[in-house]
């Protein structure tokens, strides 16, 4: 069986909008891309394979579509995911896995986009006396 035998089916149309197909590539890349940044943004270990396989299909894509340089390119992005999800698992202190340096948001209160909470900013002082121009004139 060839690749593009294997490949087939997710080449196929899924639906049209306005004349343009859409293949299974095309939607299960998006549906994938969507969900790894969910997760990266949960720092959830399984933003890498499907990140991975969302790489994979968006490469299939831009291979079919004779977008060459851009297929290529996914080559890079895999490489690089694997290798992130390796030093996930083993990049730690002793090869240990990986822990956030930044501090897990405290119940209840999060950001309603991006599922994160900033540690509290401190206000800082203004100087005193009068401010200086900037150097090229802009305030």
């Amino acid at each position: 069986m060839s690749l593009a035998e294997l490949m087939a089916p997710l080449l196929r149309p899924a639906f049209t909008v306005a004349g343009t197909p859409t293949s299974w590539a095309e939607l299960l890349g998006f549906a994938t891309g969507v969900l790894t940044v969910w997760l990266v943004v949960r720092r959830n270990i399984w933003n890498w394979p499907i990140g991975t396989a969302n790489v994979i299909l968006l490469g299939a894509v831009f291979l079919t579509a004779g977008l060459y340089a851009d297929a290529a390119l996914q080559i890079v992005y895999v490489a690089l995911s694997l290798y992130g999800w390796w030093q996930w698992l083993y990049g730690g202190a002793g090869r240990t896995p990986w822990r956030s340096a930044v501090p897990d948001a405290p119940s209840g209160r999060r950001w309603p986009v991006s599922g994160s909470w900033p540690p509290p900013a401190s206000p800082s002082p203004s100087p005193p006396g009068p401010t200086r121009p900037c150097r090229y004139g802009m305030p």
